[in-house]
């Protein structure tokens, strides 16, 4: 049961994702990867702790034919959030924003449409909060004049309510797996989040 919005959401789009469990995690962003293989997108899983690649690789050949491939060809890319984040042992906003602006132009240089990512920031808040607000911040002030399409996935069951309110803050859309299902909200209706 994924999230149509996100699967077709416009380049520039910052989301983030709030779940609980590897499941739901696995269910709201296996069919936006799929969506973006099927649209010659570079994707990029970053992962939290306690899903490791080979538990997100199954979750996905579930619903992705010829998965190998599209990992043999790095048209997917899939590794714990530390692999893509930390850099010599730190977190640095400005470095990663720098990372992704140079990883975009790579990419549309090997002719992909651009990049779908999906990284999971929840340690990363949890222990960077000051780096981490600067670089979400700073991402949804530039990632409208960028081929890339991120979800941010946050877990409700580790991080704390101010870091959650930021992150809300920072994003153009919020999604939440609340009892009807996958709901979608803009910064400004934040007020239904707690309804």
């Amino acid at each position: 049961m994924g999230i149509n919005f996100i699967n077709d959401v416009a380049w520039g789009s910052h989301l983030c994702m709030f779940y609980k469990g590897r499941q739901e995690l696995a269910d709201g962003l296996v069919p936006y990867f799929k969506a973006g293989l099927e649209n010659n997108e570079f994707c990029v899983w970053a992962l939290p702790d306690a899903f490791d690649p080979e538990a997100a690789r199954s979750a996905l050949s579930k619903e992705i034919e010829n998965l190998g491939y599209y990992i043999d060809t790095g048209r997917l890319n899939i590794g714990n959030y530390r692999d893509y984040y930390i850099r010599d042992g730190r977190f640095s906003a400005l470095d990663m924003i720098d990372w992704w602006v140079r990883k975009e132009r790579e990419v549309l240089g090997k002719n992909f449409s651009g990049i779908r990512v999906a990284g999971d920031g929840t340690d990363l808040f949890n222990s960077y909060a000051f780096g981490m607000n600067l670089y979400e911040k700073e991402v949804n002030n530039i990632i409208g004049r960028m081929k890339v399409k991120a979800v941010c996935s946050y877990s409700l069951d580790g991080i704390n309510t101010p870091n959650i309110l930021n992150i809300i803050a920072y994003h153009h859309f919020t999604v939440v797996n609340r009892n009807s299902g996958w709901e979608v909200f803009k910064p400004s209706e934040i007020d239904n989040l707690f309804a």
